[in-house]
């Protein structure tokens, strides 16, 4: 899948995204199994020098396709970053890290109906939430849990190696 968890935002007629079952990025403070793609391969992910949930990754990819993201629930941790960097975006918190591997959560029940009153009222302010965009140029740092990862990405033309666990790709586009 090119364009990863968000395949298909780059669709004709695509009015919205919603983010259902998310957690707290790698580096946060705190996240229930929080990880940004890979747990066990980054340690990071930057964008333009901030680190990087899944949820704020995405959020920007769908906003340079012009698509907002209307809703995004799961976890406190991940409703805590969305509110930092996109205050306008609604969220919908199921579960509390208590920490990494452990959580206070609703019943499954409860959650479920909690989303989905929440996704409905997220359907109701389509128009009405501004995409998340994030201005370019872009540079991704993959900051790497071990040393061989990053070499090997620098092998190739379109990373650089900033450490030995980080290899960088520039591009001019969210979409690269």
């Amino acid at each position: 899948r090119p364009l990863l968890q968000m395949d298909g935002v780059d669709e004709p007629g695509v009015a919205a995204c919603m983010m259902v079952g998310f957690h707290g990025g790698a580096t946060g403070p705190h996240g229930v199994l929080a990880h940004t793609y890979h747990g066990g391969l980054f340690a990071d992910v930057r964008l333009n020098g901030v680190a990087c949930s899944e949820a704020y990754l995405n959020a920007a990819l769908a906003g340079e396709y012009d698509v907002p993201t209307i809703l995004v629930t799961g976890d406190d941790a991940v409703c805590a970053e969305v509110a930092e960097f996109a205050p306008w975006i609604p969220t919908c918190a199921v579960k509390r890290a208590v920490s990494w591997k452990s959580v206070s959560g609703l019943a499954p029940k409860d959650g479920a109906e909690r989303v989905g009153a929440a996704a409905a009222s997220a359907l109701q302010r389509i128009g009405h939430v501004k995409p998340f965009r994030i201005a370019g140029p872009y540079e991704l740092d993959l900051v790497f849990s071990n040393r061989v990862s990053a070499g090997l990405l620098g092998l190739l033309p379109c990373f650089s190696i900033v450490d030995p666990f980080t290899a960088r790709f520039a591009a001019t586009s969210m979409r690269a």
